[in-house]
């Protein structure tokens, strides 16, 4: 024996230390051969020795042969000692860059982890895995873990505040899956990937297969579970259900597809108690938070209900909030998000986002103190915490308890889903009579014509529409806002807005005669008799100054903006005109949208709504600094504060927008209602936001100074996101009864990939709920990225249609998206159902691609037929033309209100016809950018004798009318009997 270090050895043991030290410097020299002689060496004096065996497996990896590596490899004792858990990590890395088997890998991490819990290498392999594999819920430990040590980068924050959206990256996913076809995991990945291209199919049988692999993987079943409820498919859902794995119900996904289920089937009950249990597992489940406290209120628990909906708010807020700060890397929305992260109880992600804006701050020089701050106050805190996302006691399911509420029992089956019904034959036709009716306008967006799509946020919006019977005729004629040369807004331009009059043959340009000079860079536009003289101005939205016109009673217009105070400086999307304190005067509310030092420079290559530039940005950051150039959301902006204008009578508006309560954070307002949804006559204000939660404001009455109040209740009401508890990238809105139930609902155009949303009105006080999968409207919307949209009944059936019209603000690489789109008819066969109607049956315009943005409604020929007005990027301005050979019978009324203002917007009519009854009022400012006409039309089918019609007026008064004719025009003046209209 010789002595090393004062310690007798063996020769044996000595060499195979020195063999050791000289294989490990081929290996460092990358001499894989060399080392791999030397590691044989080894293994045949001692074939048992770990680190000998670690030699041997890293040369077979080196010299490629991975299958030796890793039997090598597997050799290694699983122990708890440095070469066993480098042993298995190994292995792990292996199986990852070389065999590409994911599950393989996982179980070697996840071995290291039995024995050490924080080991930082296989907690940061094994989120990837996760990630990779779409299994989100699972993912959220190891990354836990990884920020407890410091050792993380933004990227690791981003994954986990981004909601249940998958790290899916198709190149990879398809590498794993063809390194292990019977691999279960990136079978997941595949069914989101095909969910995000809304192929339920698809998305379905990828999930069966995964489900048949590994019954036990909850990730899979609560994805099959959610797929066969958005389906419909109630009897795959029972049988899943019935052969759901006790374990599996661990996965909060399990159970909101089961509370989904239940809501579906009518047992808001069974459906509160499963969306209880998702909370309780996940109090970070955008989907289950919203639910439970729409259904909590529906019930009448609003005390129970507020937490769950103030925690859904709260995490709409971090998200946008995470996405808007991962986007502009800027310090103060940094400090937002790690102030409302705190809030949430989630600790870890609050400590790493001020950890990340302190470097930020030392990096710019521009020290932040109150990041500094945040990371010495909770520090402390981290070393007692449990490796959860979430504090218990923020967990709103510690505050009430529904564990006494009734579990889900589906032995029997619960009542079905209403059936789909057949299309039946439908005789509609439209034609674009633009050219012949001698409408010849299109709107210039400022942009560049060279280049496709949208390079600077305002090019994307577009114009409005607007119908306005200026002369007061009967024969109502058409305003276009024009656009123009952006950078000579404020300078008179040779394009300006345009005033058409409608001849009853056609219409004649009168803009000049007119008098309209316009200068600004035209958005939306609206009518109103804002001075109560007969004659109904125009107030136009422009990226900038405002525009008041007033009517002269002479044929022409007077710019009154100045005067009236209402020009202001934003970025005004769509207004309207309506008397919101009943003084008998329109009011004036306008829609503002972006702002921010660069909204109207800043040079985009491509926008996209934020879970595209998500998607898009993903890889972008795996350290700070690196930019997702080009990519621009309207999250990347600050939000314009809506403005609200009192008429004071006197010609002047009085800004009362602080005193009224439409002061709200973050509203990328675009589309707006103004309507009596409650029935109690007063008018509420629905504003579609992009990107963001939409606002409801609902009407609290006047306060003593006769200044209306509303309080913003769209989160409790059903109105703020879609059912699954996401804002949307909503554009335009129509309202109409929908389902024939005497209520109004909102149907909500949404971006490429988020279907539309039909919110429809409950019996229950002022409560709605997104139906539109129940509708039949989900499908139909996904693959396009809807603007204006109007309910309409050409057929004059008696049932509310839909048109869309449609176009996409870039051009895509992505050969499944189309840039122009064709519009789309949904015609209702029935109880609020709706079926997409071909080209070939309705008309060739629905078969042109091009860019939609403005809709109006009007009947510009008075046949008592729909016809809509589309206001394109890209070509002219289309008048859109019902031609149906075959159609029912009409009752078209025309409202004047007395006692409130004249154009009596939030006038509800009751119509009996037969065994039916049918619900119109007189809204305002639906559609997108648009102004309608001022006319309400009920389709009266074969009936040729109809009545009562009651009347009931803004002021409260009810006028009925026992029996009224039909196919004519009436005017209907409160307190008075019908005037029939001559044509």
């Amino acid at each position: 024996s010789v002595l090393l270090g004062g310690v007798a050895l063996t020769a044996g043991p000595l060499r195979s230390r020195l063999e050791l030290q000289l294989g490990q410097s081929a290996l460092d020299d990358l001499e894989f051969h060399e080392a791999d002689e030397w590691a044989r060496s080894i293994l045949g004096r001692d074939s048992d020795w770990p680190d000998g065996i670690l030699l041997a497996a890293r040369a077979a990896a080196g010299l490629q042969d991975t299958d030796r590596a890793l039997a090598l490899l597997e050799q290694v004792p699983d122990v708890n000692t440095p070469g066993a858990l480098a042993a298995r990590c190994e292995a792990g890395d292996l199986l990852i860059r070389r065999h590409h088997r994911l599950s393989a890998a996982e179980v070697q991490f996840r071995r290291v982890l039995a024995h050490v819990p924080e080991h930082r290498v296989a907690n940061d392999r094994l989120a990837y895995l996760l990630s990779v594999a779409s299994r989100r819920w699972e993912a959220i430990a190891p990354r836990i873990t990884i920020c407890r040590q410091d050792n993380f980068n933004p990227l690791h924050l981003k994954i986990l505040a981004v909601g249940e959206g998958s790290f899916v990256q198709p190149e990879i996913v398809q590498r794993f899956h063809d390194g292990d076809p019977d691999d279960p995991s990136p079978l997941l990945s595949k069914a989101w990937m095909a969910l995000g291209d809304q192929d339920l199919q698809q998305a379905e049988e990828i999930l069966r297969n995964a489900v048949s692999l590994s019954p036990e993987l909850a990730e899979s079943q609560s994805m099959l579970g959610s797929v066969l409820v958005q389906a419909g498919d109630d009897k795959g859902f029972l049988k899943w259900y019935t052969q759901l794995p006790e374990k599996s119900r661990e996965h909060p996904g399990v159970w909101t597809a089961m509370g989904r289920f239940a809501s579906g089937a009518n047992q808001p009950q069974v459906a509160s108690r499963c969306f209880w249990e998702a909370v309780k597992r996940d109090p970070n489940h955008h989907q289950a938070n919203y639910q439970l406290g729409q259904l909590l209120t529906r019930l009448g628990r609003d005390k129970d209900a507020g937490p769950f909906l103030e925690r859904s708010r709260q995490i709409n807020r971090y998200t946008t909030g995470v996405t808007t700060a991962w986007a502009s890397e800027r310090l103060d929305e940094l400090k937002i998000v790690a102030e409302v992260a705190e809030e949430l109880g989630l600790v870890w992600e609050a400590y790493g986002w001020s950890l990340w804006a302190r470097e930020k701050g030392v990096e710019a020089a521009e020290p932040q103190e109150w990041a500094v701050e945040t990371v010495r106050r909770l520090a402390p805190r981290l070393a007692s915490l449990d490796l959860v996302r979430t504090l218990d006691e923020a967990n709103p399911v510690t505050r009430v308890d529904l564990s006494s509420m009734p579990l889900p029992d589906w032995s029997d089956g619960p009542a079905g889903r209403p059936a789909g019904s057949a299309i039946a034959a439908v005789d509609v036709k439209f034609q674009d009579q633009a050219v012949t009716a001698g409408v010849r306008f299109r709107y210039l967006n400022g942009g560049n014509p060279e280049h496709a799509g949208a390079s600077r946020m305002f090019e994307m919006t577009g114009g409005g529409v607007a119908a306005v019977d200026f002369d007061q005729d009967g024969w109502p004629d058409l305003f276009l806002p024009q656009g123009g040369v952006f950078d000579q807004r404020g300078e008179q331009q040779r394009d300006v807005d345009r005033l058409f009059r409608n001849t009853g043959a056609g219409f004649e340009d009168v803009t000049v005669q007119a008098g309209f000079h316009g200068n600004g860079f035209g958005q939306g536009a609206t009518v109103g008799d804002f001075n109560g003289d007969g004659f109904p101005d125009i107030v136009v939205a422009n990226i900038g100054g405002n525009q008041l016109w007033v009517n002269n009673g002479d044929g022409t217009y007077s710019d009154s903006s100045r005067r009236a105070g209402v020009a202001g400086n934003r970025w005004t999307s769509s207004c309207l005109m309506v008397d919101l304190n009943a003084d008998g005067l329109p009011d004036l509310y306008a829609v503002n949208f972006l702002s921010g030092e660069d909204v109207y420079t800043r040079e985009c290559n491509q926008i996209r709504s934020p879970d595209q530039a998500e998607d898009l940005g993903r890889e972008a950051r795996g350290q700070s600094g690196t930019m997702r150039a080009g990519v621009c959301s309207p999250l990347d902006f600050p939000s314009s504060q809506d403005r609200l204008f009192l008429n004071l009578g006197d010609g002047r508006f009085q800004d009362i927008t602080s005193e009224s309560g439409i002061q709200v954070p973050r509203g990328n307002g675009l589309g707006i209602v103004a309507a009596d949804f409650s029935g109690a006559g007063r008018l509420s204000l629905f504003l579609a936001n992009d990107s963001v939660p939409n606002f409801y404001f609902v009407h609290k009455g006047n306060n003593g100074a006769g200044l209306p109040r509303f309080r913003e209740r769209a989160m409790p009401l059903g109105l703020a996101v879609n059912q699954e508890g996401r804002a949307e990238a909503c554009m335009g809105v129509a309202t109409g009864d929908a389902d024939g139930d005497g209520r109004l609902d909102l149907y909500v155009t949404n971006f490429l990939n988020q279907s539309n949303t039909l919110y429809r009105k409950l019996p229950q006080r002022e409560f709605f709920s997104d139906m539109t999968q129940r509708s039949g409207l989900h499908e139909s919307s996904i693959s396009r990225l809807g603007w204006g949209t109007q309910f309409i009944d050409p057929d004059l059936d008696g049932e509310l249609d839909l048109v869309v019209t449609n176009g996409h603000v870039e051009a895509s690489s992505n050969s499944r998206e189309l840039y122009e789109m064709p519009a789309q008819y949904l015609h209702n066969t029935g109880g609020g159902r709706f079926v997409e109607l071909s080209a070939d049956r309705v008309g060739e315009f629905f078969d042109k691609h091009v860019l939609g943005r403005g809709m109006a409604r009007l009947d510009w020929n008075r046949d008592g037929l729909d016809d809509v007005l589309i206001s394109h990027l890209d070509a002219p301005v289309a008048l859109l033309t019902c031609t149906s050979p075959s159609h029912g019978h009409f009752v078209a009324i025309r409202l004047r209100a007395t006692t409130t203002a004249r154009d009596a917007i939030g006038t509800q009519l009751t119509l009996r016809v037969g065994g039916r009854r049918l619900y119109r009022q007189q809204t305002a400012g639906d559609g997108f950018m648009a102004s309608n006409q001022r006319q309400v039309i009920f389709g009266t089918g074969s009936s040729t004798t109809v009545g009562p019609l009651e009347v009931r007026w803004p002021s409260g008064r009810v006028d009925t009318f026992k029996q009224v004719p039909v196919d004519g025009e009436l005017l209907l003046v409160e307190g008075r009997q019908p005037i029939p209209v001559p044509r």
